[in-house]
Parts: structure tokens; sequence; C-alpha cells
């Protein structure tokens, strides 16, 4: 029975100091176009061969990515950084070039390491070929001699 008691004591201090030193890192920064102005919409995504996170972009430009909980950080390691955009149904809608919706395409990497600042700034070009949405102001002119 003592050595039951030994073993079950052992166990529980292992999983408790697991779980106290998970070594996980919060990851902040912020996403803009290259004339300076910051991406106000969608998310970014840190995803590795086992790890997938993301975070909403705020109005501001900037990101915070953790775990599962906030605060809790997301593992150290290299992580292929991409953009997501739900709202938008086609790619030709979203206001960023689609080379930057694509893990494979971004370019983007991030190398996160612990006991350190994690802060990633990404510049985005802006999606040339988005549909315009813009009303027009004036009626169309028509051609003269008609």
């Amino acid at each position: 029975m003592k050595n039951y008691r030994s073993l079950s004591f052992l166990v529980s201090l292992l999983l408790f100091s697991l779980v106290g030193c998970s070594g996980n890192v919060t990851t902040i920064g912020t996403v803009k176009f290259t004339d300076g102005t910051p991406l106000s919409e969608g998310q970014i995504i840190y995803q590795n061969d086992l790890h997938e996170f993301l975070s909403v972009i705020k109005p501001d430009g900037t990101y915070s990515i953790w775990g599962v909980r906030e605060g809790d950080g997301i593992p150290p390691g290299t992580y292929s950084v991409f953009l997501r955009f739900p709202a938008y149904e086609f790619i030709n809608q979203i206001p960023v070039a689609p080379k930057f919706a694509s893990a494979d395409s971004s370019g983007f990497i991030a190398e996160v390491v612990p006991g350190k600042r994690n802060r990633f700034d990404f510049e985005v070009e802006p999606n040339l070929s988005r549909a315009d949405t813009t009303r027009r102001t004036e009626p169309p002119t028509s051609p003269q001699g008609r």
C-alpha cells in the first residue's frame, strides 16, 4: 500500500510540473498594408505540422495569439503564417493579394522562441483584382454624335 501511495504521489507531481511549465509563449504583432495602413479585418493563422492557432485581427491591425485560453501562449516552434477572411465568399473579394491567404504562398514564417519577445509584424499588398464595390456618383457618359 505504501508503494502505491508513493507512486501515486510521484505521478501527480510529474503531471503538475508538466502542466505548470508548458513553456508556451504569447505572440503579438501587426498586419499592415505596404502604405502603412493597418489591415482592419480577418484572421491571422500560425500553422505547423502539429498545430494551428488563430487570432482575429483588430481594427488597428494588431493581433495576439495564444493557445486554448487567453494568455496561455502557443508552443515554441516554426510556423507558417497566413491570413483568412471568413466574411468573404470568393478570393477576389478579400482585401489583400490572394497569395497571403495560403500558408504555401504567403512567404511569412514566424520562429516562436521561449524566453524571447515574440512580436511579428507583417506587411501585405492590397488585392488589385478585388471586385470594385464603390458606387458611381456620376452616370456614365454617352459617346458623342449619337
